[in-house]
C-alpha cells in the first residue's frame, strides 16, 4: 500500500499555505495526498483501542462554496494527483468519523496558549 498523508483543509490563506506545504511534502516523499473539507466542526477518528473527538474551530466552515475550488486550484498547481475524502460515515454520536489509515496527517491550527501571556 502506498504512503498516504491526510490534510485537513481550511479555507483561509494559512489553510491555502499549509496546503501546499503538505503537497510539497507529497512531493518529497513521493506520498499521495487524501484531502478532507469539514462540514462539520467535529469529528471521530477510529483508533485500534480507542476513538478520538477532533474538535476544529469555526474558522475550519468558512466558504464552504469556495473550499473545493481553492483546493483544486493549489492541487493542480503542484501537479500532484490527491483525492478528497467524503465523510458518509456516521456513528451514534451523528458525528462523522475517519479511518485512521493514513501514514500522516496534517491539521492546520493556530497555537494560542493562553497560561504563557502575563
Amino acid at each position: 500500500m502506498a504512503v498516504q498523508l491526510s490534510h485537513i483543509f481550511k479555507n483561509n490563506l494559512k489553510g491555502r499555505e499549509t496546503l501546499l506545504q503538505s503537497l510539497y511534502f507529497c512531493k518529497t516523499v513521493d506520498s499521495s495526498l487524501v484531502i478532507y473539507i469539514p462540514k462539520h466542526n467535529k469529528f471521530l477518528m477510529y483508533f485500534e483501542n480507542d476513538i478520538v473527538q477532533v474538535d476544529l474551530d469555526k474558522s475550519y466552515l468558512t466558504s464552504p462554496e469556495t473550499a473545493v475550488k481553492h483546493a483544486i486550484e493549489i492541487v493542480k498547481k503542484m501537479r500532484i494527483k490527491a483525492r478528497f475524502l467524503q465523510l458518509e460515515n456516521y456513528y451514534t454520536s451523528m458525528l462523522p468519523y475517519i479511518k485512521p489509515n493514513f501514514d500522516f496527517m496534517c491539521c492546520p491550527r493556530c497555537i494560542s496558549d493562553l497560561s504563557s501571556k502575563n
